[in-house]
């Protein structure tokens, strides 16, 4: 299927409506102080949103694939992805990065990887956000 930037656009929005218009979780604990970063959702309804829409990115030639050979999950980016916008290659890798860690996790990044050279490309991380090579 030939990519489009509008299709992958639409997913992305989509995903984004979609995350917008779930309620928000209230502390049992209401002295409890709001994290500064929001909570990683990992209930399994958002799981599966992620899931399919990294299914779709890859059908749509964004993405070759996503593994987690060891301990670090890599995303494999085709030529495509390199046509995205800066803020859409962010939440691509977040995406990929929210369905594998948790907040419970430290110091965890997604390692980037290029599907033609297969050499590390860029990385994901929740302290440095997305950092290109």
């Amino acid at each position: 299927m030939a990519f489009t930037a509008c299709a992958i656009a639409l997913l992305i929005n989509q995903y984004q409506k979609d995350k917008a218009a779930e309620p928000p979780e209230i502390p049992l604990d209401r002295q409890q102080i709001a994290p500064t970063e929001p909570k990683i959702d990992k209930s399994p309804t958002a799981q599966a949103r992620r899931e399919k829409l990294i299914k779709n990115l890859i059908k749509n030639g964004v993405l070759y694939k996503v593994d987690q050979p060891g301990s670090f999950p890599r995303m494999w980016v085709t030529p495509d992805f390199y046509r995205l916008n800066f803020d859409d290659k962010t939440t691509t890798a977040a995406l990929v990065y929210m369905l594998y860690f948790s907040d419970e996790d430290n110091y965890v990044s997604v390692r980037i990887m290029d599907s033609r050279s297969g050499k590390q490309v860029g990385e994901y991380s929740r302290e440095s956000r997305l950092q290109m090579y």
